[in-house]
């Protein structure tokens, strides 16, 4: 799945899951950490993933300028 489509569906599930109402969340706290969690693995992944990509494809002197 792309990270993109990943967010999205993210987005979504917290969409149908939080009363506009009220704010009140039908998951419980530990379910959102878990969501939330998978989100910052799949980006620290994507990144991690580029990073080497960037570095086979243009060798080392194009990392240090563009990465942070």
């Amino acid at each position: 799945m792309r990270l993109a489509t990943f967010e999205l569906a993210i987005l979504l599930l917290k969409s149908l899951v939080y009363s506009s109402v009220d704010g009140h969340s039908f998951l419980q706290d530990d379910h959102l950490a878990a969501i939330e969690g998978a989100r910052e693995e799949a980006t620290l992944q994507m990144r991690n993933f580029y990073k080497v990509w960037e570095k086979v494809c243009f060798g080392n002197e194009h990392i240090g300028r563009y990465s942070s």
